[in-house]
């Protein structure tokens, strides 16, 4: 029978914490508002999702509220427990849950106060001022101690009673004593990476941050210590700071690094290419490498919901997914902040998978945790290729405490408090302060990610696989930061040096290469037969060249590069590339459902051939840079001396006629191919998206 004291019972303390939690998760229900795509609200969408999604929401929302029900029942029920042993009656029977719950929301506010940092909240600065209070003078250390505290005196009473049952006789206590040998030899072994056979195939590590500006690296001459770790790499092996993508966008900059070819030869020219454009024809790398006996895996927190959508070869993809049933699903799940407060381990990601596609929630120690999980997994007789993609540099640069203050002004009062908000703003005005906190913000979650690559080449030299490891850390693209008038993003357009270019680091054990840090212009096509090689893989034969003749010294001049843009989500706004381009509709309007292949979002069939054809694009020597945008009015060319001019401020199309002329025929040279491109009045139409 259960133990009472002062008329509270763990019966009664379970339903009351129940309650008190099941509260909250009504209030949240109540402040919803209003379902958005990439920061967009759209009435038809949210008509769609309300009629096509009614009854998944409600059994969505019912999962949820049981799952944060059940976790104030158990709350409840240890805290009677706890009354009944030790005393205090309801003060501790229905206070310890109350203490749980507060501590628990205290610990995520500190920690990452993104999950919070919402509509409801902005368009109530005095209650959000009383929430992220703590946030500013909190150590998030000690908000983890204050919980688990709680945690543990919740635990006391059953931990104490396990263990007096367990030694109550000596067969009981032989046993557990036997059983405890077993599960620790048991996890020192599963512990344990048992290191490759040392031979001529290499292992290989891949780590590609999400929006990584190269010229926010310490080792790239910038004034503040965010690189650490990439810049001992880098000094040990090689660092180039200047390497071209062929579309500044996370999908088709993957296609490109995994196959070699550029984005016009392998066809994924958007984030939301249909099955048939995800179709590939070159082999990508970690497929060739499987086929020669490597072992391959992903692993990814947000932006990394590309792997699950076309097949590159890995083995095992530990990546989110993106279909607009996960798209819901978020929506669901973001509006309950404080249940997710307590879903957001590693029970919470079974129990919801779709916690991991939140944007803020991009931990780079989860992604690093899961990483060496999977290096744990791998069968030390064969080589692996392991890709690690983090997503903290991502909009909206929401690294966790204490990294999101780490270079932050406490003083700064605007929006970005915590993050960058409004992805899709159709404004170009922003305050001098909110600049220098979003680049703030961004550093401290590079520190952030650069700590847990730290925590990766530690796990490899400790399980042996340091010298038999190559190396590469790069960017799947840039990063613009309010430059050009341009608001901040990656794939909009083509103007300056930082969203297409990105920096790489690479380290081979045993390469001691002449050219430690290499000038000239490289591009990311290069990568793949780069790490072929260095792995003493077969020769990866693609478009792009193996960059060792530049480590060599032997390659002393630039590679020509082209690059061009992603898709526009947003028609109308104030920045030149909304004004300067060929009108489609937007996101939301762009794109749609495909209900027989997995629901995922894919561009209408029927605006592919325009949004390829409205690209901007672009052709670099090294020396001149020239951007191509075709228009409603004509064709705008513009020209650029990337030496005298790095930040590309001045166009010079005007002035040097000769260079204009030269790179117009680079330009027209690179991007022409017989069977598919069709040149009219300077635009360039592919004749396969025109073909019926």
């Amino acid at each position: 029978m259960a133990r009472r004291l002062a008329g509270v019972s763990p019966l009664k303390s379970a339903v009351m914490g129940a309650v008190f939690f099941s509260a909250w998760f009504a209030a949240e229900l109540a402040a919803y508002s209003g379902f958005e795509v990439m920061g967009e609200t759209d009435n038809t969408i949210k008509s769609f999702v309300e009629s096509n999604y009614f009854w998944f929401n409600i059994f969505y929302q019912a999962a949820i509220f049981f799952a944060t029900a059940i976790i104030g029942a158990a709350a409840g029920f240890l805290s009677g427990r706890l009354a009944g042993r030790v005393g205090g009656g309801r003060v501790v029977a229905f206070g310890l849950p109350l203490a749980l719950w507060f501590a628990v929301q205290l610990k995520l506010l500190v920690i990452q106060p993104q999950f919070f940092d919402g509509p409801f909240l902005d368009k109530r600065p005095l209650l959000s001022k009383i929430v992220f209070w703590p946030t500013m003078w909190l150590d998030p250390s000690v908000a983890q101690i204050i919980v688990m505290a709680i945690i543990a005196m919740l635990i006391a009473v059953p931990l104490m009673d396990a263990v007096k049952w367990l030694f109550a006789k000596k067969a009981r206590a032989a046993a557990v004593s036997i059983l405890a040998v077993v599960i620790f030899a048991w996890n020192a072994a599963s512990a344990s990476i048992a290191p490759a056979q040392r031979n001529a195939k290499r292992n290989v590590v891949l780590i590609a941050l999400d929006s990584l500006r190269a010229d926010h690296l310490s080792i790239n001459g910038y004034g503040r210590n965010t690189t650490p770790v990439m810049d001992s790499i880098a000094r040990k092996g090689a660092f180039f700071p200047h390497v071209i993508v062929d579309l500044p966008r996370t999908f088709p900059s993957w296609v490109s690094m995994m196959t070699g070819v550029y984005t016009t030869t392998h066809g994924v020219r958007h984030m939301f290419p249909t099955v048939e454009q995800r179709q590939l024809t070159q082999k990508p790398l970690p497929k060739a490498l499987r086929e020669q006996g490597w072992q391959t895996a992903v692993v990814s927190d947000f932006a990394g919901d590309i792997f699950p959508r076309i097949d590159f070869g890995f083995d095992t993809v530990d990546t989110p997914d993106l279909t607009f049933g996960q798209i819901v699903r978020m929506r669901n799940l973001e509006i309950h902040p404080a249940s997710l407060a307590f879903l957001n381990n590693a029970v919470g990601f079974r129990l919801f998978p779709a916690i991991r596609e939140l944007a803020y929630n991009c931990d780079p120690k989860v992604v690093t945790d899961r990483a060496i999980g999977a290096m744990k997994s791998f069968n030390g007789d064969r080589p692996f290729f392991l890709a690690l993609f983090y997503s903290a540099t991502h909009i909206p640069y929401s690294a966790p405490g204490p990294y999101y203050r780490k270079f932050t002004d406490p003083a700064y009062d605007g929006p970005h408090r915590f993050q960058k908000k409004n992805m899709l703003m159709k404004t170009d005005v922003e305050t001098d302060a909110s600049v220098r906190q979003v680049k703030d913000l961004f550093d401290g979650s590079l520190l952030a990610t650069d700590a847990q690559i730290g925590r990766l080449l530690d796990a490899l030299k400790e399980a042996g696989y340091a010298d038999n490891t190559v190396i590469a850390i790069t960017g799947d693209h840039g990063e613009n930061f309010f430059e050009y008038r341009a608001e901040i993003g990656h794939g909009n357009h083509l103007r300056g040096p930082h969203a297409v270019t990105v920096p790489l680091v690479l380290y081979a054990p045993g390469n001691d290469f002449k050219i430690k840090r290499v000038e000239p212009q490289a591009r990311m096509i290069d990568l793949a037969p780069t790490l072929a090689q260095l792995a003493g893989a077969a020769e990866f034969s693609t478009t792009g060249k193996s960059l060792a003749p530049m480590l060599a010294g032997e390659e002393t001049e630039s590679r020509l590069a082209y690059s061009e843009s992603g898709l526009w989500y947003v028609d109308e706004g104030p920045f030149f590339f909304q004004k300067q381009r060929i009108h489609y509709p937007g996101i939301t309007q762009l794109c749609e459902i495909d209900f027989d292949w997995r629901e995922e979002v894919v561009i209408k069939k029927r605006y592919h051939p325009l949004a390829v054809t409205a690209k901007h694009r672009m052709v670099s020597d090294g020396k001149y840079k020239i951007i191509v945008m075709p228009t409603e009015k004509g064709v705008v060319t513009e020209l650029y001396d990337q030496r005298d001019d790095p930040e590309e401020t001045r166009d010079i199309s005007a002035q040097n006629p000769a260079a204009l002329s030269m790179m117009m025929e680079k330009f027209r040279a690179q991007v022409k191919n017989p069977s598919q491109t069709a040149f009219y009045g300077g635009y360039v139409f592919n004749r396969m998206d025109f073909a019926e």
